[in-house]
C-alpha cells in the first residue's frame, strides 16, 4: 500500500497549483517539523502531530501526543481507521481522505493571502523573526513585576498564605518551633513584639528592683524585651552584645536614679574595682559587698581550717608515698567548663585524710558529716567489737602508735571490750573526743562541745557531744557576674589568684581571700580591640536578668503570668 499527499494551492489570480508527494514506507509522520515526513505550515500544529500506519492492508491514524489534538469527522480521536470520505483535521488544517486501488489519497487545500501586500507580508515575517518583537516593553515589565510583588508580599500573606515573605530575616534556633506561627509573637503585622508575648513563655527576673519605676519615670528610655533581643537575624544577636545598650543607662546612672549606690560606668576600661559578697552572719543569710581594695576587711569568714602552704609543699606525705599537689587536684573544673566544683571530702580529701578511729578496727572509718551519725556509728562498731563481731585484735607493739593527719597519738590498745552499755559508751565517747578535739574532724572543722551538766558515759547515747560549724563555702564570690574558668585554663592559677603580700603557696590561714582585682583582668581585657587586648563588652561578665523557675506541669495563662510579674514588681 502507498500514500499520496496532494496540496491544492489557490493563487491570487484564482488558478490552482497542485503539488503531490508519494510515500511507500510506513509509518509516515505528519507535523510542523522534527521527524515529520509531511510538513504542514500552521504554527498551531505540533512538530510531530500524527502518524499514518498500515495494518493488514488497512490504514490507521494515530495521535502523537499533539498539543491541539486530532479530529476525524469532527470527533476527537487517539487512533482510528481511515476510510474514503473522512475529513482529518489537524489544528486549523483540514485533510480529505480517499482510499482507491490500494492507495491512500490525502488532499490538503491551501490559499494565498489575497489581501496582503507582498512587501507588508515580508515586513511581518522579518518582525516575527526578530528577538525584540518577543521581548515585552519596559512599561509592561514594570507593571507585571509590580503585580507579582503585590500578590506575593501583600495579597497572599493577608489571606494566610506565604506569611514568610513578611519576615525580615531567618529566625533563630531558639524559636524554630514557632517559626510558622507569626501570631505567637506578633499581635499585629508590622508592629513590635509586646513584652507580654515574651513573658507568656519566658518568666525572668527584673534587672533591678527599681527598673519598673525608672522606666515609668523616664519615658525616653523606651526599654522593652525587643530592645536587647533582636530576632530575625538567624542564630546571631538574639542577645544584643553591644555595650552601648548598657552604658546608655549606666553611663549616667546617678542622674537617672539619684538614689542609686552604683557608679557611672561607660565601659570596662572605666569599671570600678570589683566587690565581693562576704558573709556577715554565721548562717549565711546576710552579706556585705566589700571592694577588693579594702584588703583589711576582705577576709574569708568560713569556719573551716585550710593551710595552703602545707598542701602545696613539695613531697608531702600521701597514701602511697610522697606526692606534689597542684591547685587543679582539689579545685576541679565543672562539666560546664565555667565554674569550679565544690570541694568534696570523698573525692578530694579522703585518700589522704582517712577517718579511722581505732587500731582494733583498722578498716573502719566514721561517716563524714553529721556528728550524731558519727557517734551512732562509733557506738555500733564498739558494740560489734564487744560481741566478737569486730576485727581481730593485733599485737599491741604494732598498733600502740596511731597515725592521724597532723598528729601522732599514743594510746594503749586493749584487746577485749566487755559487753556492757557503760563500757561501750565509754569507748564511743573516748573515740568521739579524739576525733572532734585532737584528730580527723578537728584538723579541718571548727567543733563546739555541747554544754551539758554531765558529759560522761550517762549522756544520751544517741547524740553527739559535739557540733560542727557549717562551712557554707560560697560557690561564687561575685554573684552579680559570670566567669568562665574553662576559657582561662591555659593560664596558671597563681597568675590571677594571689595577694600583694604573699601567694597562695605561702598562705597558712583560711581567712586569706585570693580574688583577682580588676587590674588583673585589665591586663588582657579592654573595651576596645586594640593590639594585645581582648575586646570585652558588658554581657561577657554580666547578665541582664535570670530565668525564674517555672512549673511546666501547671498550665498558666498569659494573664496569670503578667499578674504575678506585676505583684513581684
Amino acid at each position: 500500500m502507498k500514500l499520496k499527499y496532494t496540496i491544492h494551492t489557490i493563487k491570487k489570480n484564482g488558478q490552482t497549483e497542485i503539488k503531490s508527494s508519494q510515500f511507500d514506507t510506513f509509518p509516515i509522520v505528519i507535523g510542523r517539523g522534527g521527524a515529520s515526513a509531511i510538513l504542514l505550515e500552521s504554527k498551531l500544529v505540533s512538530l510531530e502531530h500524527v502518524s499514518i500506519q498500515v495494518s493488514d492492508n488497512v490504514p490507521y491514524v494515530y495521535d502523537l501526543d499533539s498539543s491541539s489534538g486530532v479530529f476525524l469527522n469532527n470527533a476527537k480521536i487517539v487512533n482510528a481507521r481511515l476510510k474514503t470520505g473522512d475529513i482529518l483535521k489537524l489544528s486549523d488544517i483540514s485533510i480529505a481522505v480517499e482510499i482507491e486501488n490500494n492507495e491512500i489519497h490525502l488532499t490538503e487545500e491551501r490559499r494565498d493571502d489575497l489581501d496582503v501586500d507582498p512587501e507588508e507580508q515580508a515586513n511581518k515575517l522579518v518582525t516575527a523573526l526578530s528577538i525584540e518583537s518577543h521581548i515585552p516593553t519596559l512599561r509592561n515589565l514594570c507593571l507585571g513585576f509590580a503585580g507579582i510583588v503585590a500578590i506575593l508580599f501583600f495579597i497572599l500573606p493577608v489571606i494566610g498564605v506565604n506569611k514568610g515573605s513578611w519576615s525580615s530575616g531567618p529566625i533563630s534556633n531558639n524559636h524554630k518551633m514557632i517559626e510558622q506561627d507569626c501570631s505567637a509573637c506578633h499581635e499585629k503585622a508590622f508592629h513590635a513584639v509586646p513584652d507580654s508575648k515574651c513573658m507568656s513563655c519566658h518568666v525572668m527576673t527584673d534587672h533591678s528592683p527599681t527598673l519598673p519605676r525608672l522606666i515609668s519615670a523616664n519615658e525616653d528610655l523606651d526599654i522593652s524585651c525587643a530592645t536587647c533581643h533582636t530576632e530575625h537575624n538567624g542564630n546571631h544577636h538574639l542577645v544584643d552584645q553591644a555595650s552601648a545598650l548598657c552604658s546608655s543607662c549606666h553611663g549616667d546612672i546617678t542622674n537617672i536614679n539619684p538614689e542609686t549606690k552604683l557608679e557611672n560606668i561607660d565601659s570596662f576600661d572605666s569599671h570600678p574595682q570589683f566587690k565581693a559578697s562576704i558573709r556577715k552572719d554565721s548562717e549565711g543569710k546576710e552579706f556585705a559587698r566589700i571592694s577588693l581594695e579594702d584588703r583589711e576587711s576582705l577576709t574569708d569568714p568560713t569556719p573551716i581550717k585550710l593551710n595552703h602552704k602545707v598542701h602545696l609543699e613539695k613531697g608531702i606525705r600521701g597514701p602511697e608515698g610522697e606526692v606534689d599537689l597542684n591547685c587543679s587536684d582539689c579545685h576541679r573544673l565543672g562539666k560546664d567548663r565555667k565554674v569550679i566544683e565544690p570541694i568534696s571530702f570523698e573525692r578530694d580529701c579522703k585518700s589522704c585524710h582517712p577517718l579511722s578511729f581505732d587500731d582494733r578496727l583498722p578498716n573502719k572509718e566514721v561517716p563524714h558529716g553529721d556528728p550524731n551519725l558519727v557517734y551512732s556509728y562509733l557506738y555500733a562498731e564498739y558494740a560489734k567489737l564487744a560481741l566478737g563481731g569486730g576485727s581481730s585484735p593485733k599485737e599491741d607493739e604494732e598498733f600502740n602508735v596511731r597515725r592521724k593527719p597532723g598528729f601522732t597519738v599514743e594510746r594503749e590498745t586493749s584487746k577485749v571490750v566487755t559487753f556492757t552499755k557503760s563500757n561501750i559508751s565509754k569507748e564511743s565517747r573516748s573515740a568521739e573526743e579524739q576525733l572532734f578535739t585532737k584528730t580527723a574532724c578537728q584538723l579541718c572543722h571548727v567543733s563546739v562541745e555541747v554544754s551539758i551538766e554531765n558529759k560522761d558515759v550517762n549522756f544520751d547515747g544517741t547524740q553527739s557531744r559535739f557540733k560542727l560549724l557549717t562551712p557554707e563555702i560560697p560557690s561564687k564570690w561575685f554573684p552579680a557576674s559570670t566567669f568562665s574558668h574553662g576559657a582561662h585554663d591555659e593560664v596558671q592559677c597563681e597568675s590571677c589568684h594571689n595577694l600583694a603580700t604573699h601567694s597562695v603557696a605561702e598562705s597558712t590561714s583560711t581567712k586569706d581571700l585570693f580574688l583577682p582585682g580588676i587590674e588583673t583582668c585589665q591586663e588582657c581585657h579592654s573595651a576596645t580591640a586594640s593590639s594585645g587586648f581582648i575586646k570585652s563588652n558588658c554581657v561577657m561578665c554580666h547578665s541582664y536578668h535570670e530565668s525564674l523557675t517555672m512549673n511546666h506541669n501547671e498550665k498558666r495563662s498569659l494573664k496569670d503570668i503578667v499578674v504575678s510579674l506585676n505583684k513581684r514588681k
